[in-house]
């Protein structure tokens, strides 16, 4: 059974609100309604196919990927004391543990930040990988479609590819157009959503002070 209220008071009510009034859904009062739903429309299928309680056992592999993902590049970098060594220190964030067994967000959101910072790490020591930046794009477009915080990733590594090409003096231009695609698309119809609905790409953040009383206002 649920016992998180962050999964009861607004991710399984909004996949289920996206099955009955579509994904266009949104509310002015209730401002946690116009977040980016990219996780909660995966949690809308999972619902219309009568699975709600599977969606634990996704967040469970997410929790258990994002380990083999840390376990798999601590051993190609350093061995495999260095990959159990850091596998039991991630292991034991407890917060990331109760993500696992929770219907919410973050842990999804954990494995898809730490693939794209692995994958720019890789591009970081060999710039002749430039499909790395791909999957970064990638890893990075699924983040910005499930929460807003995930800017703060991309602008640290827009300032560190920033760096790195300015002392190469090259610049990918190409890859860096896929790349930012990529990043934009998944989340750019959620932002086009509450721009249209509530005049606030990041609704209530730009055009609201403090929380919005009864009215919206």
């Amino acid at each position: 059974p649920n016992t998180g209220w962050d999964a009861a008071e607004l991710h399984l009510p909004l996949g289920k609100l996206f099955l009955s009034k579509g994904i266009l859904f949104t509310h002015p009062v209730y401002y946690k309604f116009a977040i980016t739903g990219g996780i909660q429309t995966i949690y809308a299928l999972f619902q219309f196919l009568n699975a709600q309680s599977a969606i634990i056992p996704f967040n469970f592999i997410c929790w258990l990927a994002t380990l083999s993902l840390v376990y798999g590049w601590s051993c190609r970098k350093s061995g495999k004391l260095a990959g159990w060594f850091s596998v039991a220190i991630l292991a034991t964030v407890s917060l990331l543990a109760e993500l696992a067994i929770e219907p919410r967000i973050d842990g999804f959101l954990a494995l898809f930040t730490g693939v794209a910072f692995l994958a720019i790490t890789e591009y970081v020591a060999d710039h002749e990988k430039k499909g790395f930046l791909l999957i970064a794009s990638v890893a990075f477009g699924a983040g910005m479609a499930t929460k807003y915080t995930v800017a703060v990733a991309v602008l640290v590594t827009a300032v560190t590819l920033a760096w790195v090409w300015i002392r190469q003096r090259t610049l990918p231009l190409k890859v860096l157009v896929i790349g930012i695609i990529l990043i934009c698309a998944p989340s750019l119809f959620w932002y086009a959503r509450n721009t249209i609905k509530l005049g606030d790409p990041l609704y209530p953040y730009l055009t609201q002070r403090g929380y919005p009383d009864e009215h919206g206002n």
